[in-house]
């Protein structure tokens, strides 16, 4: 039987951020239920066209791309996994995270070499991987859209997703796709309100399993598990 891709129910593995912390705040203030703040040099309404992919996916970042769960495995088995794969970590102190400009898009990034980040998105994509169902020709096609490298189509279909191991780029994405100036105006704009998050280590220490009901709707978080902790917010965050 052929799964319409679009219609099918996803999950995947995202870092995200805790209510409390300051990168927390910082979401609730960007990704505001009421619109974006104002913006000198930027429409509202460009702003809102701008955030809606992001606010579509929320403030992640990604570690297991979407992916369409393997026949045989369920979301109780998903949750277990991801217990098990947080309780075997240590929380890692990263450099502080800055607004960082990648390719059209404004996101969040370490400033500085991240090795250690790098070896844990690997890991996760290779943890989750036997829960994964094999792409589909219409998941293959899309990815394909982008224009992606002979290496990235290879990463692809080994592993689901193109941007993985030596492609992988921890990033929290804010808002894009933007030209330069606009990029620019953003950029500049937004110094103020992360310059607590540019003068601390960034810690991650937790990983969710979110759940996608089909490619139009919004992704919700279903379970976070703490680093070398106790399972969080065991209840679905819409």
């Amino acid at each position: 039987m052929t799964v319409d891709a679009d219609t099918a129910v996803r999950y995947a593995i995202y870092f995200v951020p805790g209510p409390e912390g300051v990168l927390g705040r910082f979401g609730r203030y960007w990704f505001a239920p009421d619109g974006p703040p104002e913006i000198p040099g930027l429409s509202r309404e460009r702003l809102v066209e701008a955030q809606t992919s992001a606010r579509h996916y929320g403030f992640h970042a990604t570690m297991k791309a979407p992916f369409r769960p393997a026949p045989d495995r369920g979301e109780a088995e998903l949750r277990a996994a991801l217990d098990v794969f947080a309780a075997g970590r240590a929380p890692l102190e990263l450099p502080p995270l800055r607004v960082t400009r990648l390719g059209a898009y404004l996101t969040l990034r370490p400033d500085g070499a991240t090795p250690a980040l790098g070896e844990l998105a690997a890991d996760c994509v290779r943890a989750f991987e036997p829960m994964r169902a094999p792409l589909n020709d219409a998941e293959i096609a899309r990815r394909r859209q982008s224009g992606l490298t002979p290496h990235q189509d290879d990463l692809m279909q080994r592993w689901g997703y193109p941007y993985v191991m030596d492609e992988f780029r921890f990033h929290m994405t804010l808002a894009g796709p933007l030209n330069q100036d606009e990029l620019d105006r953003l950029a500049k704009a937004l110094e103020p309100q992360c310059r607590e998050l540019s003068a601390m280590p960034f810690v991650l220490d937790r990983l969710s399993l979110c759940r996608q009901a089909g490619r139009r709707a919004p992704f919700s978080v279903l379970a976070t598990s703490e680093f070398g902790g106790m399972p969080l917010h065991r209840s679905a965050i819409t």
